[in-house]
């Protein structure tokens, strides 16, 4: 059985409807965010299904369509650039990069919004000779 991405094209041009990007290539972000959701849900939802939770559902398209917007939105020359900045008075231009965008990472508001949040607390105490 194949994967099937959280949104289609048509979710991500209803939601993004300016954007001009190649079917193909929507396809394959759509299915790269999926598959990056997937992997956080069975950490966080490990009994999630499609079509039980309509609300769930129609969050996780959401976010999938934002996720691939990051990425399409970036041009090719200065993927994982973080800041770009030009002048025109002695010709300046400063690029910084990093890797906020151009990859497939869920936002802090992502994550509150899917659910994919907390973590745990835990401590190691320190060895004694008696452990040794």
């Amino acid at each position: 059985m194949a994967f099937e991405p959280f949104a289609t094209a048509e979710d991500y041009r209803a939601q993004y409807p300016d954007d001009d990007v190649a079917d193909a290539r929507l396809s394959r972000l759509l299915t790269a965010a999926s598959l990056r959701l997937d992997t956080e849900l069975g950490r966080y939802r490990p009994g999630y299904a499609r079509g039980k939770d309509e609300t769930y559902d129609l969050k996780l398209s959401t976010v999938c369509c934002e996720m691939a917007h990051d990425v399409v939105v970036v041009p090719s020359d200065v993927a994982g650039a973080t800041q770009w900045s030009r002048g025109a008075g002695n010709y300046t231009s400063s690029v910084t990069f990093g890797s906020a965008r151009g990859s497939f990472s869920l936002t802090r508001p992502q994550r509150q919004l899917l659910g994919f949040v907390g973590g745990g607390i835990g401590s190691i105490g320190y060895m004694t000779a008696e452990d040794r």
